[in-house]
């Protein structure tokens, strides 16, 4: 599949970003705990980010994004837990779509957005506002 088919496929626009994400996942009855990555790119319904690892297709993802505290505006009123006092958190779960392996045994994984609470789906929209979508 080509790029331009995979931009065809998407539901909402991608911002081209790298940002640091901890994610967990169920494999074989063991949870792996907090394996750290980054982002290829993100959208409202979806991501696709860098991993050491293989995920199979259908992998839930739970995972928090960390957004720059710059690019981020909370909701009015709303508590806020900060990584520290340059970043903010997004927790999401996610599902992988795709996952392919480059030259290097990096894996490159495609995920859906499947559930994100409130306060932070509007954190991430509001995120993504502030920035020039492809």
């Amino acid at each position: 599949m080509t790029a331009k088919s995979f931009a065809e496929n998407r539901c909402y626009p991608r911002l081209l970003i790298n940002l640091t994400l901890n994610y967990k996942y169920l494999e074989y009855g063991n949870l792996y705990h907090a394996l750290e990555s980054r982002t290829l790119n993100l959208s409202a319904c979806g991501l696709a980010m860098y991993t050491d690892r293989i995920l199979p297709k259908d992998q839930h993802i739970l995972m928090t994004l960390f957004l720059p505290r710059e690019n981020v505006v909370a909701n009015p009123g709303e508590k806020t837990k900060k990584t520290d006092d340059n970043y903010l958190s997004v927790m999401l779960l996610s599902s992988v779509v795709w996952c392919h392996q480059d030259e290097n045994d990096e894996c490159h994984v495609g995920l859906k957005i499947m559930q994100v609470e409130p306060e932070h789906k509007k954190r991430l929209q509001l995120f993504l506002a502030s920035h020039k979508l492809d």
